[in-house]
């Protein structure tokens, strides 16, 4: 079996070695680090913006192709093909790579033309070391015209590491460990005004793998909506938010295991329905 993607991969690294140099391979020169973001399926499309705001994939609103971000490779068709028949992949996954990735924050935009499942994987590694870090969400609902908003920080000192969740923190703060327990792909904002006489909300909770799922609260206006929510470790789900007309106001908590202590992670998210 192979792989379609493989060629331009090849092709890319064959144009890092020119930027870094051509005196020998690059494990003989520097740590060789990269990024590897991988999703399925022929109806979920992906878009990666990088620290300084370059972006390579299909934006999710115009559909334009983009591979602004340096050394990077987008991957709209990177199926496997039938090792026996050399038939094409059905359903074709969709992949991005970036050799030589700046450290910072990246954003991870996913889109559906359908209403469908996908898996997103997000891999950082360092070629000379055999280093790898990788976080896999698997089984994520999305409904057709949904955007999932995913964020990680990516730093390779001393090797490459990442943490991902959801673009929104419900807190309000920024990459503060006990913020991230609870996080959001969508929607994003913590306040969100919808069109009237809307009666549910869409909410897409991503569970950090530090949490204690039996410790899990939530509450709608002050009533124990606990039973919508199946919390586990390292999983996203999405959630049915019922409403009225007004304010409706979740609170949603969790305790969580640092490497010293049990933290709290609160969060509040208000949905306003005009009257």
């Amino acid at each position: 079996m192979m792989h379609r993607g493989l060629q331009k991969f090849v092709l890319l690294a064959a144009f890092g070695s020119l930027i870094l140099g051509s005196k020998g391979a690059f494990s003989e020169q520097m740590p060789f680090y990269g990024l590897d973001i991988r999703t399925c399926c022929r109806d979920v499309d992906i878009l990666v913006i990088d620290p300084q705001g370059h972006k390579t994939g299909a934006d999710p609103r115009s559909g334009t192709i983009f591979e602004k971000i340096p050394n990077s490779a987008y991957t709209p068709d990177n199926g496997i093909d039938d090792n026996e028949t050399g038939q094409p992949d059905p359903d074709p996954g969709k992949e991005i790579e970036i050799m030589d990735p700046q450290r910072g924050m990246y954003s991870i935009l996913l889109s559906a033309r359908t209403q469908t499942s996908y898996w997103l994987n997000v891999r950082a590694y360092e070629e000379k070391t055999l280093y790898e870090e990788t976080q896999l969400l698997n089984s994520v609902r999305i409904l057709r015209g949904d955007i999932h908003h995913y964020i990680f920080q990516y730093n390779r000192d001393p090797v490459p590491g990442l943490i991902l969740t959801g673009a929104l923190m419900g807190s309000g703060k920024k990459q503060k460990s006990i913020d991230l327990l609870l996080t959001y792909a969508a929607p994003s904002k913590r306040t969100i005004m919808l069109d009237p006489g809307m009666r549910t909300t869409k909410l897409v909770v991503v569970y950090n793998m530090a949490i204690i799922p039996e410790t899990f609260t939530a509450e709608l206006n002050g009533v124990n909506v606990h039973s919508r929510f199946h919390p586990k470790a390292n999983t996203v789900e999405m959630v049915e938010i019922p409403l009225r007309p007004g304010t409706n106001v979740l609170t949603l908590s969790v305790n969580g295991r640092t490497q010293k202590e049990i933290v709290k992670d609160t969060d509040q998210l208000t949905f306003k329905v005009p009257k």
